[in-house]
């Protein structure tokens, strides 16, 4: 699933002191959280 990476990801950049990453880091979370919902509603829409 998408969402194994990116929570590696975010777990490093959490790490970090810079808080632009980590700014970067939630926002490419959330963009992945919001096609993953709609990919289910959208799934769920054509049965």
């Amino acid at each position: 699933m998408m969402q194994t990476p990116i929570t590696r990801m975010r777990l490093r950049v959490d790490m970090l002191d810079d808080e632009a990453h980590r700014g970067y880091a939630l926002a490419m979370q959330s963009l992945v959280e919001q096609g993953i919902a709609y990919a289910r509603a959208h799934n769920l829409a054509a049965r």
